[in-house]
């Protein structure tokens, strides 16, 4: 099976942001930081009532109010974060072979790239994890880094379950599915 398709920036982001949010470290450390941030906006008021005397009254209820809007959309603020900062380091550098063309062919053996950089073979073994996000696939080969495959590369829902047939039966075991 050969699938052809352009990686868009989106896409890359998107791979990203579900590869961070699916670590348990990146999940803590979000955790944390929504609570810290909820945590400044209702101790502000204490301690601006003990420099200057304010009217708690009046300043705790919208303390408060600040603190569950930020707990409960802090998230949006981390991805956003992680987005700006990924659309500077590719500026930085070159995106060749990351965003643009790709033709990924498939075989019993091995899965083959192709893009503007060249040509990359890799057999099934070194497959880490089969993954996917609702708007991609992704086929890890390092902890870290994985064919992106967005949906729009099948031609139809069929294609795109021969294709998740085909990884699952390439694949072993320990690399199966997984659906955000």
């Amino acid at each position: 099976m050969t699938v052809k398709y352009e990686l868009t920036l989106e896409d890359y982001l998107d791979f990203n942001i579900y590869h961070v949010m699916q670590s348990k470290t990146a999940r803590q450390a979000l955790l944390v930081q929504r609570i810290m941030v909820a945590m400044i906006f209702v101790a502000l008021p204490l301690v601006i009532n003990r420099i200057v005397g304010i009217d708690l009254k009046t300043w705790m209820p919208m303390s408060l109010f600040m603190a569950v809007l930020a707990f409960l959309f802090y998230r949006n603020f981390f991805e956003a974060n992680i987005k700006k900062n990924l659309v500077k380091i590719l500026a930085e550098g070159s995106p060749a072979g990351i965003i643009g063309r790709h033709k990924i062919s498939f075989d019993e053996e091995e899965i083959v790239e192709r893009n503007e950089r060249g040509k990359a073979t890799i057999s099934w073994s070194n497959v880490e994890k089969f993954a996917e996000n609702g708007q991609s696939f992704f086929l890890y080969y390092s902890p870290e880094n994985a064919y992106i495959i967005p949906f729009r590369a099948f031609r139809d829902p069929a294609h795109r379950e021969e294709f998740i047939d085909m990884v699952e039966r390439y694949l072993p075991a320990r690399s199966r599915l997984n659906k955000e």
